[in-house]
């Protein structure tokens, strides 16, 4: 077989395989941009736009109009309760795939599922007492208001975190595939070619810089993650130890005999602070740039495949295919 044609057949199997080498990794980086990067996967949009018309609607009866409100309402919070247990489970169930992790990535995980465990026994304390309460209008209403602000306020924020944590992995993966296929099509096209066609050239130099950027806003993301979860671990240890500090406090001074001149005081006002409500600050401000960190990443790779193909067909050209 003359050089020719082994230099034909090495490139053809490395470039006539668009099934493979281009369209597999065209889906998968699509799928995985399609998961929750920045907004949870629930869209409960719909049953919260039809609810709000019906309330808000002055041209129904009174009569009419609470009963219409009433159902939207019922079907609403069916739907938030539903909705936000499976994307809970679909989100525990992600991270539970993750294997062989190092310590870090380890500690961030079990705080993660730790946060999904507890959303979803919240998640069916309140879905029994929906099912206990279809009848019941102020109740309906109450466990509906309760469920719509703990979504914006603690659960969105805390799931997009494990999101987040369990897409940084799959984009670690797709980017050590696209790299492997990169480096092999690298070193044919180097070994066979004087390079001299400067379009060739370019663009493998914009693939090797895509990878590097995707590698690097990859590391960006999740090291903007770990600090997140981290800083928010050490806030809630610290308000959980100075709510025992208190509860101490309290349980002393209700073993003293309180002065007949000075009645005992109690502070109770740190009971009251909700764990999450200072680790939510966190939280939000913190995520904001892991999200758009890994879709940017995602996107560093879709150009990298977009390359592959430009390649391809000015490599096929050359070689007369």
């Amino acid at each position: 077989m003359s050089k020719f044609k082994t230099m034909k057949k090495i490139i053809a199997s490395l470039f006539l395989i668009p099934a493979f080498l281009l369209v597999f990794p065209f889906q998968t980086v699509k799928a995985e941009e399609t998961k929750a990067i920045s907004e949870p996967a629930c869209d409960i949009e719909k049953s919260l736009n039809n609810f709000l018309s019906i309330r808000d609607d002055n041209k129904l009866e009174k009569e009419e109009k609470e009963k219409e409100e009433f159902s939207a309402r019922k079907n609403l919070l069916g739907e938030i309760i539903s909705c936000s247990i499976k994307e809970t489970t679909n989100a525990k169930n992600e991270l539970q795939n993750l294997k062989n992790l190092d310590e870090k990535s380890l500690s961030a995980k079990d705080f993660l599922t730790s946060k999904l465990d507890y959303f979803l026994s919240f998640l069916k304390e309140k879905d029994n007492e929906f099912k206990a309460s279809l009848d019941d209008k102020e109740k309906i209403k109450s466990i509906a208001e309760e469920l719509l602000n703990w979504r914006q306020n603690e659960y969105s924020n805390n799931l997009k975190n494990a999101t987040n944590f369990t897409l940084s992995f799959k984009q670690d993966d797709i980017i050590k595939t696209t790299d492997a296929r990169w480096q092999k099509i690298s070193s044919s096209i180097k070994s066979l070619f004087s390079l001299k066609n400067k379009e060739v050239a370019t663009l493998l130099q914009k693939t090797s810089d895509g990878i590097k950027e995707a590698k690097d806003l990859k590391e960006k993301a999740y090291n903007n993650l770990i600090s997140s979860i981290e800083e928010q671990k050490k806030k809630e240890e610290e308000e959980k130890t100075k709510k025992e500090e208190n509860i101490n406090k309290i349980v002393t001074s209700e073993n003293k005999s309180p002065s007949l001149s000075e009645p005992a005081k109690e502070d109770f006002s740190s009971l009251s602070t909700s764990t999450t409500s200072s680790t939510l600050a966190i939280s939000k401000e913190l995520i904001k740039n892991p999200g758009d960190d890994l879709k940017e990443s995602l996107n560093k790779i879709k150009d990298v495949y977009q390359n592959f193909f430009k390649i391809s067909n000015i490599v096929k050209k050359i070689l007369g295919f």
